[in-house]
């Protein structure tokens, strides 16, 4: 995004940048695995703050439980589960859990050679479950905050062998809540981890004048210590006259593999092509673009339409807010004409063209709003920081964000593009209505080039539908760190 002084917003399709090197993530040992879960459900409570102006409404839909394949893709509001057991006073004592996290994206903003913004590269292979080994220096969030961070994490992991499973779920509300006895829904969509622990340990009987004997661990994926790494539980039984009960070997197994849990279905029209509007409040850039022959942009008509296509959408649903049945005579190509940097008629196929916030200033004022404001969200340390008062004076990006909708629907340019989550694209505009009704962890959005959470790779297209889909509040933090927004606030009559 420019740095200047005049607000240039830029609405080309999104392409490729180059990326910061991968780090290796740091390697921690099943105990670690395991502390960390817990570590992570508290820093995840915090992230919650139910006391927000509200909107749309999420699914109440609970579909059957199940255990996520590696690599499967699952729909939003899916409910996950696992094994969970205990058996204590036994030979063989056991204790098994399971759960999953999810990850926040890095918000400090990294800059490559030509000075654009980066963000995280894709999450690296790694031995143990990425993101765990944050446990080491005492916090879920590693020092380094421009890389991925461990996010919401929910399980159901007793805390030894004479546990209870039924009393052991936890989650993170309100990226999941619990589901049933042994069920978990998560509520948030992005990159996933499922894991699972199996413990065991073996009890032998010890003549009391005999030395013990080193326990034993397991020889594929346990720790090699002197001790057991997870609690023991207790022997079968009472120590006799002659004997006691000793552990003889144990075993501690953490397994781990990734999902995605895809977007919010939204609220889709029949026809994304903006042929309903203004009876539909929905407009896909690109079917727009090829209805209306708009110019090429990166390949496509209508590739470079997302600035004028957001703005139509806020403008029709600001006046929603105070008029239900409000409509906007306003034509797509007149938008593009009056707000983008060349008009149809004078710009060559896939040239840049951008779109333009002193021209779109103007354009607002003359449709009657006449009190839009235009702001800039910071990238200090205060302004990447979480809410802290709700205030006027609070400096947090967040916050500045919840004072906009509180007058009306927000434009606002982002990072999101076309390649893997995580990687950052060319600009790209999109609406903001507020926070989703029941699930203060997720902003109600409009993006005119679809579902960003559809796929990890292919979600912005012709066939998208991104119409008051959820967007989790830290992405939305994390790709419009020194962004431009434009606050429309209330409409003359």
């Amino acid at each position: 995004m420019p740095q200047s002084d005049t607000l240039l917003l830029r609405s080309s399709r999104h392409g490729h940048r180059r990326r910061k090197p991968r780090r290796p993530w740091r390697i921690g040992g099943p105990l670690l695995a395991l502390i960390a879960v817990g570590v992570v459900l508290v820093s995840a409570w915090f992230m919650a703050n139910p006391g927000r102006r509200q909107t749309a409404a999420i699914s109440t839909r609970r579909p059957v439980a199940i255990i996520p394949a590696d690599r499967q893709h699952v729909r939003f509001d899916t409910t996950i589960t696992g094994r969970c057991a205990t058996i204590d006073h036994a030979v063989t004592n056991e204790m098994r859990g399971w759960g999953g996290y999810t990850f926040d994206p890095g918000r400090i903003p990294v800059t490559d050679a030509h000075g654009r913004t980066l963000l995280p590269s894709n999450l690296a292979a790694s031995k143990n479950p990425p993101g765990l080994d944050a446990v080491v220096s005492g916090s879920a969030r590693p020092d380094d905050e421009t890389q991925w961070q461990v996010a919401a994490g929910s399980r159901q992991m007793p805390a030894s062998p004479a546990g209870s499973c039924r009393t052991s779920v936890a989650t993170a509300w309100p990226d999941a809540v619990r589901s049933g006895r042994a069920a978990i829904r998560l509520q948030r969509p992005g990159p996933y981890v499922y894991w699972t622990l199996e413990h065991t340990v073996h009890w032998v009987k010890v003549n009391d004048v005999a030395p013990n004997p080193a326990p034993r661990p397991c020889s594929d994926g346990a720790t090699p210590h002197a001790t057991s790494p997870a609690p023991a539980g207790d022997p079968p039984s009472a120590d006799g006259e002659t004997w006691h009960w000793t552990v003889d070997s144990f075993c501690t197994k953490v397994r781990w593999w990734m999902f995605a849990v895809l977007g919010s279905r939204g609220r889709c029209p029949r026809a994304t092509d903006g042929s309903l509007w203004p009876r539909q409040t929905y407009i896909n850039q690109y079917a727009a673009g090829a209805r209306l022959h708009l110019p090429l942009g990166r390949g496509e008509a209508g590739g470079n339409a997302c600035g004028p296509s957001a703005l139509m959408m806020a403008m029709l649903l600001a006046r929603h807010r105070h008029e239900r049945h409000a409509t906007a005579a306003v034509a797509l190509g007149t938008v593009f004409d009056k707000t983008m940097q060349h008009r149809r008629a004078r710009v060559r196929p896939n040239a840049e063209n951008d779109f333009v916030g002193t021209k779109a200033a103007d354009f607002l004022a003359h449709r009657g709003w006449t009190n839009a404001t235009f702001g800039r969200l910071g990238t200090s340390a205060e302004s990447i920081g979480p809410e802290t008062t709700g205030s006027d004076q609070d400096p947090s990006n967040e916050a500045t964000i919840d004072r906009a909708l509180k007058r009306g629907p927000m434009l606002i340019s982002t990072d999101f593009g076309t390649a893997r989550w995580g990687a950052t694209g060319d600009g790209h505009m999109i609406v903001v209505l507020g926070r989703a009704r029941g699930n203060p962890g997720e902003y109600v959005v409009y993006d005119p080039a679809g579902n960003y959470f559809a796929s990890p790779t292919h979600h912005y297209d012709i066939s998208s539908c991104g119409a008051a889909v959820l967007y989790p509040q830290s992405w939305l933090y994390a790709y419009t760190t020194g962004a431009w927004f434009i606050a429309l606030g209330t409409p003359k009559a």
